[in-house]
């Protein structure tokens, strides 16, 4: 689940003073600060949008329907031995390697991610992009051959920008704009395997009114909520669940479906290269410590990336510093791969890309990256510092 960055910010204004151990709050906060930085090196897919009100550019109504049928569309096109191979991708300096495709744009590479057809990326000058220069949002793809601008993104090199991929397929989605936040609230939906935009939502109120989020993107679907603030079930400080309605957007025919939570999160579980995790929160004591509360009928979590710790030579899934059990949404099977020797027990590690159903490449805390078969085996080390890996940003 996520949360938006100015619902953050607000959240962060309206915590209250408390009395603190200060030893126990530098362990918390190292722990935390460590699982942030993974979530926002893996999290890729998962980062937030922020959706004003709701109206879909092309086909402007919306329609309800029953449960979608829902396949990404490499499963519809390919048998299994057939699987699309995504290529391990990252940038040092101005050359983004591809698979063994080496590219050279010319400016220094901020931020990439690829598709399955290429990859999309931010360029420019560190001391520039640094100050917000549209030059650092402007969004790039190639597929090697001269890159292609494809539209400006909203975000910052601090924070990070305003991007989703999907793990599988041609889908990339991100909130249009110049500055840290979007100034129109429009969110581009766009096939890099047809190179141009499929579809596009507009804001209905004024920029800080509603807030939505960005739940999944598919190769062929994108999910969405109209209204996060409204929608969200909290528990102990997280979204656990949303109400209805859930948005749908169909890649394929540029229409938009109102579909049930249900109806959504059995889609969602259906996709490959999807993690589960069991629901936050399984209890929690009430502020006088004599009763327990449990979660209001949590899902589990869903994702297509993760963060993990390194106990000896295996990975424990790892959330704010609590063992969670990590495993394939559609098999049950759980993740329990190994590093090669020579890192730290302890050191942290996440999932930035899916190479294919079968293939994680993973980022180490020293700045490696490794291949790794899920969801068992020996991961191996590909790259050492490897440099830029995704649209996390750099603080």
């Amino acid at each position: 689940m996520s949360v938006s960055l100015r619902d953050l910010d607000r959240r962060l204004d309206a915590l209250p003073t408390t009395h603190f151990d200060a030893d126990d709050l530098m362990r918390r906060g190292d722990a935390r600060k460590r699982r942030r930085r993974l979530a926002a090196v893996a999290a890729v897919t998962a980062l937030v949008l922020v959706v004003v009100g709701g109206a879909l550019l092309v086909a402007p109504g919306a329609r309800q329907a029953d449960q979608p049928a829902d396949q990404n569309r490499h499963h519809q096109n390919r048998g299994h031995d057939q699987v699309q191979t995504r290529r391990l991708t990252y940038a040092v300096g101005s050359t983004i390697h591809w698979g063994e495709s080496a590219i050279d744009v010319g400016q220094t590479v901020q931020a990439v991610g690829a598709t399955d057809d290429g990859v999309v990326f931010v360029r420019g000058d560190d001391r520039a992009c640094r100050s917000y220069s549209v030059a650092c949002q402007t969004l790039w793809f190639t597929d090697g051959t001269e890159p292609v601008r494809i539209g400006t993104v909203s975000g910052s090199w601090v924070r990070g920008w305003a991007i989703a991929i999907a793990s599988a397929g041609s889908t990339v989605v991100w909130e249009s704009g110049t500055g840290e936040y979007s100034e129109t609230g429009e969110y581009v939906v766009y096939d890099t395997s047809v190179r141009h935009e499929v579809g596009r939502f507009r804001p209905s109120g004024s920029s800080g009114s509603v807030l939505g989020t960005l739940l999944a993107v598919g190769d062929r679907s994108v999910y969405w909520l109209p209204d996060e603030n409204r929608q969200c079930v909290e528990f102990d400080g997280r979204c656990v669940r949303y109400r209805d309605p859930i948005m749908r957007f169909d890649v394929t025919a540029g229409q938009q479906t109102a579909v049930p939570w249900e109806s959504y999160w059995a889609t969602r579980r259906s996709w490959s290269r999807t993690l589960i995790t069991p629901p936050h929160g399984e209890e929690i004591s009430d502020t006088s410590g004599t009763h327990v509360v449990r979660p209001p009928h949590a899902d589990p979590e869903l994702n297509d990336t993760y963060g993990f710790r390194l106990d000896g030579t295996r990975l424990l899934g790892d959330d704010y510093g609590v063992e969670v059990s990590v495993r394939l949404a559609q098999t049950g099977q759980p993740l329990q791969v190994r590093v090669p020797a020579g890192y730290p027990s302890g050191s942290y590690f996440g999932i930035t890309q899916w190479l294919d159903d079968d293939h994680v490449a993973m980022w180490a805390e020293d700045g490696s990256l490794l291949v790794c078969p899920v969801p068992d085996g020996r991961c191996r080390t590909v790259v050492k510092h490897g440099g830029i890996t995704s649209f996390a940003g750099h603080g």
